[in-house]
């Protein structure tokens, strides 16, 4: 996402025993959570509007 999207990265990675957070991915009023678990993997989850056409965009691209 920094690579190819221009986003930044904001915060510290958080981790636990089985679980992190890792640093927001940040661009504009896109503001994108970002995580792991060992049930899930790694996740990305919206904090904003901006965010959610972000990700829809993401999973388009990797549907095509």
């Amino acid at each position: 996402m920094e690579n190819d999207l221009g986003f930044d990265r904001d915060g510290d990675p958080v981790m636990g025993m089985d679980e992190g957070i890792l640093p927001y991915f940040i661009k504009g009023e896109a503001k994108i959570a970002a995580g792991w678990d060992n049930w899930s993997g790694n996740y990305l989850l919206s904090e904003s509007k901006e965010g959610d056409s972000v990700l829809e965009y993401i999973i388009n691209a990797v549907n095509a």
